[in-house]
């Protein structure tokens, strides 16, 4: 038997500002002289003639076959304004995906050299802020063969593409210091009687001093109602986080399958003392699965049969960069 697990993203609509429009886009086109990622990144660079574009993107408009797209140097600038209310709250940068190296800054100070375009990740952009005024983010983006980054063979050496530009959304996270950073959740029994959930839930305090968190997780089920629910509490010293190891024990779990995909909801409420610091919400299918060598792969205890398939993510026109409905 294999344990299910499930890695939340830890958002919700009280913590995320989505900032996937009107970013200042140019491409890097052959003879063009390139600057160093430095200058771009200057918070009073003139963008004003770049195109606007918005996000996931292209770098380029992509009709043809495949090994035959853009492979150069792009930039997206994203002016915005730090809400004053922000201040004294942590704030994080998130890319669900750029392609294929990123050079990250923000108001001219560089933040990260990300490499590899197919994993997210996440920038703690608390003490780099201008609240209450603009703030430029600037990302300088190469896609050209790199023996260094995987996939690591060039590109007419592949029978399928990376293609560049911020082919993801990006959005800004903004929490209490004392918060959620993680959920992490499998499925230790589970049967038509009943189901173990086990939550293991990162906690940060970026905080000056120590706090003591209370950490309550409830489990919601398809109708709405609560069904389960654990806490326990942690002193965590300033500047760190921990995790907390919570079971929660369901009788009759409507269980995740392929014609009753039901839901639930684990809602995980950190609390500093009395006052609720954070909140997230993770949708979880409840199921087991098994494979077996001789006879295939269960589900929930049944026989299910596995057809699969290889597929590349290259549309036309929009390389890489479909929206989460096309998706």
């Amino acid at each position: 038997m294999i344990e299910l697990a499930v890695l939340a993203h830890l958002v919700t609509g009280a913590r995320q500002v989505e900032i996937n429009r009107d970013w200042r886009f140019h491409r890097i086109e052959a003879g063009e002289v390139e600057a160093a990622p430095e200058t771009y990144a200057a918070a009073a660079f003139d963008d004003a003639q770049w195109e606007i574009v918005n996000l996931p993107h292209a770098a380029r408009i992509e009709i043809d076959a495949p090994n035959r797209h853009f492979q150069g140097i792009c930039l997206y600038r994203k002016h915005f304004t730090a809400d004053a209310a922000w201040e004294g709250k942590a704030v994080a940068l998130q890319f669900d995906g750029a392609m294929q190296v990123a050079d990250v800054w923000l108001n001219g100070r560089r933040l990260l050299l990300h490499t590899g375009g197919y994993l997210p990740f996440t920038i703690d952009i608390t003490n780099c802020l201008s609240y209450g005024h603009d703030n430029v983010i600037a990302v300088w983006l190469d896609n050209r063969d790199n023996s260094e980054v995987p996939p690591g063979k060039p590109l007419h050496d592949l029978d399928f593409c990376y293609f560049g530009g911020l082919y993801r959304d990006v959005r800004l996270i903004v929490t209490d210091k004392l918060h959620g950073d993680g959920v992490f959740l499998t499925y230790p029994k589970v049967s038509p009687e009943s189901a173990t959930v086990k939550v293991k839930t990162h906690i940060t305090n970026d905080h000056a001093d120590a706090k003591t968190a209370r950490l309550v997780t409830a489990l919601i089920d398809p109708s709405g109602k609560q069904v389960a629910s654990a806490q326990d509490e942690q002193t965590i010293k300033a500047g760190t986080g921990c995790e907390f190891v919570q079971d929660m024990e369901l009788r009759d779990p409507k269980l995740w399958d392929l014609d009753h995909p039901n839901l639930y909801v684990v809602r995980s409420q950190v609390y500093d003392g009395k006052r609720l610091a954070d909140t997230v919400e993770t949708r979880i299918g409840i199921r087991s699965i098994e494979f077996d060598h001789k006879r295939g792969f269960f589900l929930n205890g049944e026989p299910i049969h596995l057809s699969g398939t290889n597929r590349h993510m290259a549309f036309p026109y929009v390389g890489n960069a479909a929206s989460d409905n096309a998706q």
